[in-house]
């Protein structure tokens, strides 16, 4: 097969948020042979681009004028900057990841200029009910809402090809007119390689826990109405279940209840370099998932659930969009409905059922076979080649 020369285009800064599905794809393709480079946007640079490499990948932080959340994306200045700064560049592939602004403008630019192959790729459901509409946003961000639906929607039917990450996004891009035959689907990958089941009791007494504590995790960050589900359901438990502890593990922007963190039933770490993060998942009987039943949870694919797979630990989730499927298949761990007193139960129902060791064992495995990131870039490139292929015979 030829060697292909792609371009990933993320509006996130370098190293967070969607930034990473370029970046682990990347670091596989240039395990096969092609070349990949990875256009981002500086966390800190105004006015320069910055160079480097990592795993083989060419990653290139573009300037940005904006800050804070605005810092993704919607700089007019930064989007000249790119196309000016890709304006002698060639590509077999152009693959925007998500459809803002400074995505997909120099990628159709990029189209058109050296007649190369554009997909587009949709890993959140933000306009129309999505994620705009359930977390905190500020005023200087509202008025780009009906811009963000607008860039969502509006180019899909005229990409080379479509992925989108979940089946919510799958049927929203049919009924924008995308033809189904350009469209495949691909969850957000496992980082099998980085993250390791490790023993949960050396964990447990590195960090002063003991074997008694039953103790759940979550990792990152939540939607208002998921933080809201989890800590009524914590409410439930804590005069039922002696020595529970939650630890929200990582940079969490979630509001935790005062009483919770002063009776110590609920334990922040913040900040934490990526072995001690990985040492806290693993010290953990369960890791939680605990998703709203709306269209922002049903349009995207929670990243922590890969994380958790990865670690090799048994998870307890509500009933939300393709991950449902997961556990249905794979004995990974417990399903309940979206209310608190369906979540608390099924965390009971876990902590008596004595299956943890066998759904951690089975959620590793998930994660190798079917969700690691070598395992999604060979569906990837075949894909590629797909749309290659089928342009030169129309050709």
């Amino acid at each position: 097969m030829k060697k292909l020369k792609i371009l990933f285009i993320s509006h996130n800064i370098a190293f967070t948020g969607s930034f990473f599905r370029g970046y682990h794809w990347g670091k596989e393709l240039v395990k096969m042979g092609h070349d990949v480079t990875l256009l981002a946007t500086s966390r800190k640079n105004r006015f320069k681009f910055l160079k480097y490499y990592r795993k083989g990948v060419q990653i290139i932080e573009s300037p940005d004028l904006f800050w804070g959340r605005l810092r993704s994306g919607w700089d007019p200045w930064g989007l000249i900057q790119r196309a000016k700064f890709l304006s002698n560049k060639k590509y077999d592939i152009i693959h925007c990841i998500d459809s803002r602004p400074n995505t997909i403008i120099p990628g159709l630019y990029l189209r058109r200029k050296i007649k190369s192959m554009l997909i587009l790729d949709w890993l959140d459901w933000w306009g129309r009910g999505g994620i705009s509409e359930h977390r905190g946003i500020s005023f200087l961000e509202k008025p780009f809402a009906p811009i963000e639906t607008f860039f969502e929607e509006r180019f899909r039917k005229y990409a080379d090809g479509n992925i989108t990450i979940t089946n919510s996004l799958r049927k929203r891009a049919l009924s924008l007119g995308v033809n189904p035959e350009t469209i495949i689907l691909i969850p957000f990958g496992a980082d099998v390689d980085s993250i390791k089941p490790m023993d949960k009791e050396k964990s447990r007494h590195q960090y002063g826990f003991n074997k008694n504590d039953k103790i759940l995790g979550v990792l990152g960050t939540l939607l208002e109405c998921d933080s809201d589900l989890l800590f009524k359901s914590l409410e439930l438990l804590m005069d039922k279940m002696k020595y529970l502890k939650l630890i929200a593990i990582g940079n969490s922007y979630f509001k935790i209840p005062d009483r919770m963190l002063n009776q110590g039933n609920v334990i922040q770490q913040k900040n934490l370099p990526f072995n001690t993060m990985i040492e806290y998942l693993s010290l953990c009987d369960y890791l939680l998932l605990p998703l709203k039943n709306n269209i922002a949870n049903r349009g995207r694919w929670p990243s922590k659930m890969n994380d958790y797979l990865s670690a090799g630990r048994p998870i307890i989730s509500t009933r939300v969009g393709d991950i449902d499927m997961l556990f249905k298949l794979n004995n990974i761990g417990h399903q309940s409905a979206d209310t608190p007193k369906d979540f608390s139960n099924a965390i009971l129902k876990a902590f008596n059922n004595n299956q943890n060791k066998i759904q951690g064992q089975n959620a590793r495995k998930l994660a190798v076979n079917e969700l690691s990131w070598s395992v999604l870039s060979n569906k990837l490139v075949d894909y590629y080649y797909r749309n290659i292929k089928k342009a030169n015979t129309q050709n």
